[in-house]
């Protein structure tokens, strides 16, 4: 973050990136939610939506439900896959998190 704001340091986007993507690799799933979010906007990054995608499955991957339920998003509104949407909904309705994705995993079961 004091890389992106330039709190103390020089601001530095690259180095920023590099360091979130090396925080979220060793297991810290704040940080591939913010490196996703940075692919998503493409304000720093270019816009990259795999990188989105990769970025929040790893965040899920250690079980940070904020991060399945941005998955569901991605794949509903920009992928259009209703698949992998409901997969992701799933996990978070296991969870007992987002409780909305439990009702709304039946109304994806039907479509797909």
């Amino acid at each position: 973050m004091m890389y992106i704001d330039g709190i103390y340091i020089e601001q530095n986007y690259s180095k920023a990136v590099e360091l979130y993507e090396k925080a979220c690799d060793l297991g810290n799933a704040a940080s591939c939610v913010k490196i996703a979010k940075l692919y998503s906007t493409g304000e720093i990054v270019e816009k990259n939506e795999a990188k989105v995608i990769e970025f929040y499955e790893k965040a899920c991957g250690k079980d940070d439900m904020h991060s399945c339920y941005l998955l569901y998003t991605e794949y509903t509104t920009i992928v259009s896959d209703y698949y992998k949407a409901l997969k992701w909904f799933k996990k978070t309705c296991a969870a007992n998190d987002y409780m909305l994705s439990c009702g709304y995993v039946r109304d994806y079961q039907k479509k797909v």
